[in-house]
């Protein structure tokens, strides 16, 4: 125990008797010469610390070449066979990959490749009294893998939809007309017109990439920054929290730049072309058919919208899907058989059947009712902070997109800087800083998540504001704030359904991960995340897996459900649809 002259001088030495922002700024001016402080834990120069752990993580980021390659050649292929059998078997898995968060694909990876069947090690840099480069590959190749996953599924959605708005151009026609193989028409004109924005969305998930690295070092003990993060913040270890946060932050900014010097080396200077014609199209309108009066049928936006919804069976799939789960877990308590707290030291970690359905868990828990009570926490904690998320957004975007000029620039900006930061780094830091708990978690994800629907909002505005009925309802005298609630913001109402439908899947799998590391909801209250990390014990992994799997599968199954639902809804709202 320090007396009170101990502790003062060790916050004179530590610069923490002086002002906050004059602390600040002086930190700022010695990172600016590469000095990020002292580690509190042992002393150790954090910059010199960084130094050991950014090489392992940026190995293990090679994952993101082998993702990227993936991604974009399976994009290519969808593409070209559209509609067929391999198109929507590719559309599935790529689901599937973006609905499936890293931490538990590396649990998944771990216990089949590693624990099952043996081909790789279940973790670790290299093997001790070895420590060759084929030995670091060994245990390299799994982890990295698992980390493209994602990569892989994103970029192939991403590479398909870019590709079909090109492949119909007349540009394209005009090189098939000529004779040109069909891999030259791709190769040449399609992909390069293509992969604009497939290179942007390279660049905006290196944050992504950075929060899977934090799960899989985790996991598979791979000494990178990442759990030199969580160790940080384990021991509240704050020059180290701000040191590899300003790292991963500079990474990513890094990233934006390569992403922006991409264009000039892929854009083949084409003027931007026009796409009069929608995704799937195989020719564009090319004179306007008559049109019987007989024939002619009045229909409603609405009905219109439902029509196209009724179409895309996997969104049709994923709303019958999803309101399975909500009606599961919601009425869970009315037939479990046990309290999902409720102690039997006599049957602990006993199997599936009998009276325990899924089985129990170490203290004899029943893991059907706790499964379904997580479910309704992480399903309340989706839904609360995507609200959250919601309202920040959408007052914040309605002020920049209508109001613009000096409003816009601030806002953006402030929404530019918040989005730099790796998302997963901020929330750890946060949810270590306020403590876990559900009130608290579903308040950070909600503060984390308004930047996106910000920019959807601000950018429909953006056009709204310039249509004829703005313009009648401005020149009757009406004011900025009824112009704002009464007609610019009901037309926004389909992005926001969009938004909060993707936002949902999104801030489970958000939930799932903090209480995975112990930063979100605590036992003994579950959630399916919680219930996921005691999976990290390596004979729970192993040999109790009715004790994690079943939560893995709901998060699964109710995030793509989520997905395919708002896929379908984006589709069904998109007023140039084809009818």
């Amino acid at each position: 125990m320090l007396s009170a002259e101990q502790r003062q001088i060790l916050k004179v030495d530590l610069g923490l008797d002086q002002s906050k922002p004059v602390q600040y700024f002086k930190w700022l001016g010695r990172a600016a010469q590469g000095d990020l402080g002292y580690r509190i834990k042992n002393g150790q120069p954090v910059i010199e610390e960084l130094g050991r752990r950014l090489p392992p993580t940026l190995l293990m980021g090679l994952g993101m070449t082998v993702g990227v390659t993936l991604g974009i050649f399976f994009g290519i292929v969808a593409a070209v066979k559209r509609y067929t059998l391999l198109d929507n078997t590719l559309t599935f898995l790529a689901f599937l990959g973006i609905s499936t968060p890293a931490f538990l694909a590396g649990l998944l990876g771990m216990y089949v490749f590693a624990l099952k069947l043996g081909w790789f090690p279940a973790g670790g840099y290299q093997t001790p009294g070895d420590g060759g480069a084929l030995d670091i590959l060994r245990h390299l190749i799994l982890p990295a893998m698992i980390l493209s996953v994602t990569y892989i599924a994103i970029l192939m959605r991403y590479t398909r939809s870019s590709i079909l708005e090109v492949l119909f151009q007349d540009f394209v026609r005009t090189a098939s007309a000529k004779g040109v193989p069909s891999y030259r028409v791709i190769s040449k004109h399609v992909l390069r017109n293509a992969l604009i924005p497939v290179v942007t969305v390279i660049g905006a998930n290196v944050a992504n990439l950075i929060g899977g690295a934090v799960f899989l070092e985790s996991i598979f003990s791979w000494p990178g920054t990442g759990q030199l993060y969580l160790d940080a913040i384990d021991s509240r270890d704050y020059p180290m929290i701000m040191g590899t946060t300003l790292i991963l932050a500079i990474i990513i900014l890094l990233a934006n730049l390569i992403t922006d010097l991409m264009y000039g080396l892929i854009d083949p200077g084409f003027a931007t072309h026009d796409h009069d014609f929608q995704d799937g199209e195989d020719e564009p309108m090319t004179a306007t058919a008559p049109v019987k009066p007989e024939k002619v049928s009045v229909k409603t936006p609405g009905s219109m919208a439902l029509k196209r919804f009724l179409r895309h069976r996997l969104a049709v799939v994923g709303l019958i899907l999803l309101s399975a789960i909500v009606l599961l877990v919601v009425f869970g308590p009315l037939i479990a058989r046990f309290g999902p707290d409720e102690i039997d030291l006599l049957n602990r970690n006993q199997p599936p059947g009998g009276a325990h359905w899924l089985g129990t868990d170490p203290t004899g828990r029943d893991i059907f009712a706790r499964t379904l009570s997580a479910g309704r926490v992480s399903l309340m904690v989706g839904l609360f902070s995507t609200l959250i998320s919601v309202v920040v957004g959408t007052t914040l975007g309605a002020l920049a997109g209508y109001f613009g000029g000096w409003v816009d620039n601030l806002i953006m900006r402030f929404v530019d800087v918040v989005m730099t930061f790796p998302s997963i780094v901020v929330l750890l830091t946060l949810a270590a800083i306020v403590g876990p708990g559900i009130d608290k978690t579903i308040i950070i994800i909600g503060l984390l998540g308004w930047p996106l629907a910000a920019r959807l909002v601000r950018a429909k505005l953006l056009s709204v504001r310039e249509l004829d009925f703005i313009s009648a309802a401005t020149a009757l005298g009406a004011n900025d704030r009824r112009i704002l609630l009464k007609h610019a913001l009901p037309n926004v109402v389909d992005v926001l359904v969009v938004f909060v439908s993707l936002g949902v899947a999104s801030a489970i799998l958000t939930e799932a991960g903090l209480s995975f590391l112990g930063l979100g909801v605590q036992p003994p209250q579950a959630s399916w995340g919680n219930l996921l990390s005691s999976a990290r014990e390596i004979n729970i992994l192993e040999a109790y897996v009715w004790q994690w799997m079943p939560a893995g599968l709901l998060i699964i199954l109710t995030v793509l459900a989520t997905n395919f639902l708002g896929d379908g809804l984006r589709d069904a709202l998109d007023p140039k649809a084809k009818q």
